[in-house]
């Protein structure tokens, strides 16, 4: 649990986040324990780290699925023109990802990039008819 701990708050800082879905589904890994020893290591080091952003979960969807850099960075351009849209605000940033990287990689199946990180394929459809309407609007 400690380690898991310690690879979520590294990959916060480093801005590649993990979810934290995928780092406590070993059945080692109690779900409340990893979230309090993320705190307390939080805590300990004096560490003040940010909250993760949509973009921040790319590299993480792009080893997940095998995505080439131009998919990528079109998705990251996707996530830069609705940054700071009241309507995603309180969404699950690594759902957000996953919409806009499903927008721009045409080759990827929804269910597939649902699970890599770690949501429903209903979030992912919910996130993307979101995103579409934004752009769109844009």
């Amino acid at each position: 649990t400690m380690v898991a701990a310690c690879i979520r708050l590294a990959s916060l800082q480093a801005e590649r986040a993990i979810p934290t879905s995928r780092l406590s589904e070993s059945s080692d890994i109690d779900s409340g324990q990893f979230h309090r020893s993320c705190s307390i290591l939080r805590d300990n080091l004096d560490r003040t780290l940010p909250a993760p952003k949509p973009a921040g979960y790319l590299a993480f969807l792009g080893d997940e699925l095998t995505v080439d850099e131009e998919q990528l960075q079109a998705s990251a351009q996707v996530l830069e023109d609705v940054a700071g849209t009241q309507s995603l605000v309180g969404k699950d940033p690594g759902g957000i990802a996953a919409a806009a990287l499903y927008l721009s990689a045409e080759d990827l199946i929804q269910s597939d990039v649902a699970e890599a990180i770690g949501v429903s394929t209903e979030t992912v459809r919910t996130r993307v008819t979101q995103l579409r309407g934004l752009v769109s609007d844009g």
